[in-house]
């Protein structure tokens, strides 16, 4: 059994489970007719924990092709959506280092795997599980969101509390009820141009690294 991921960059957080895929109403109950359409922009802070429980300021900026993602204000990952995938610029503050890479790479060094990943927070699990509504709808850092409970087939559960005008879920809690990941302010706004704009790269891409 998997548990929740914080990505490099932050706020990546997947709680799937192995095997098969299973049809489920995941799409339709989460992103309804629009087809998972985003806002124009958001603007969010969260925090995050990893494996080992530590905790993690995230701030992130998206628009529907591209997203800046800062975590712990040192770790600055810039992607854009492209026809290939993913491109992605990773700028480490404290050492200076900057560093391209695509999908493929970033895959291949463990990191992000998907557009969806990114943009969304929460990734679809994989193998046999249940979706369903797990109360009414909240109030969660000013915004509305719906509760959603997932069952895997290994009888396991997880929550969310999902905002489909944002298309962001606002918190997600592991099996065992700890907090894995929560929004602590969103807005709405126009994101400067200047916010997406990343340094040029100095050093190796991913694929040259062992």
């Amino acid at each position: 059994m998997s548990r929740p991921v914080a990505a490099a960059c932050g706020v990546l957080v997947v709680l799937a489970a192995s095997g098969a895929a299973h049809a489920t109403d995941w799409q339709s109950a989460l992103f309804g007719d629009r087809g998972g359409r985003l806002p124009k922009s958001i603007h969010y802070r969260a925090h995050v924990a990893d494996r080992s429980q530590q905790v993690h300021s995230v701030e992130a900026w998206r628009e529907a092709e591209r997203l800046r993602r800062s975590s712990d204000g040192v770790l600055d990952l810039y992607a854009a959506r492209t026809v290939s995938g993913v491109s992605t610029v990773l700028v480490d503050k404290r050492s200076g280092q900057v560093v391209r890479g695509d999908q493929g790479s970033l895959l291949r060094a463990g990191h992000v795997e998907a557009w969806s990943e990114l943009a969304y927070v929460l990734v679809r699990p994989a193998g046999k599980f249940d979706l369903m509504r797990a109360g009414r709808p909240k109030m969660v850092s000013g915004t509305s969101c719906q509760p959603y409970r997932v069952v895997r087939g290994d009888g396991t559960a997880f929550t969310f509390c999902w905002s489909a005008r944002l298309r962001l879920p606002l918190e997600i809690n592991t099996p065992d009820g700890r907090e894995a990941f929560a929004v602590d302010f969103v807005e709405e706004r126009r994101v400067p141009d200047r916010i997406f704009l990343a340094p040029d790269p100095t050093t190796t891409d991913y694929t040259d690294q062992d």
